[in-house]
């Protein structure tokens, strides 16, 4: 678990990351509870509004330099495809063009789909990202 001090650090560190990403215009807010079991992190966006909501696993501070800064990367590089998700996500299901186990089919196919494709984008990204600093600079 990570302290509030740590969660500073990395609202900061995703700011860095999100403007190099070009996400300047976003709103990006860390949640201070860990995300799914089996995944190292996860992001959530307002319907038609550019704020994200991102968290990370219990154990991110103890995992790698590498894998913090991907996670980081591949978190934020999903508000850049979040408009797709809701079509899948919102669009088809409440007009009725997709229901029941149609929906979930292609529900499932394009978030498979969507995690391997940002995570390729990632993977080649995030090499030119700095890694985060969990030192707290001191005066003097």
């Amino acid at each position: 678990m990570m302290t509030e001090a740590e969660y500073k650090i990395l609202d900061e560190y995703m700011r860095t990351i999100a403007d190099r990403l070009m996400l300047r215009d976003w709103t990006i807010i860390v949640k201070r509870d860990a995300c799914g079991e089996n995944s190292a992190g996860d992001m959530w966006g307002l319907k038609g509004r550019k704020v994200a909501y991102i968290r990370v696993a219990d154990d991110f501070r103890t995992t790698s330099e590498a894998e913090q800064r991907h996670t980081v990367v591949h978190e934020l590089l999903h508000c850049h495809f979040e408009s797709a998700w809701h079509v899948i996500e919102h669009d088809l299901k409440s007009t009725g063009a997709l229901g029941g186990p149609l929906h979930m089919m292609c529900y499932e196919s394009f978030k498979r789909q969507m995690e391997f494709g940002v995570d390729g984008v990632a993977d080649a990204l995030d090499p030119y990202m700095p890694p985060i600093v969990w030192e707290v600079p001191t005066d003097g």
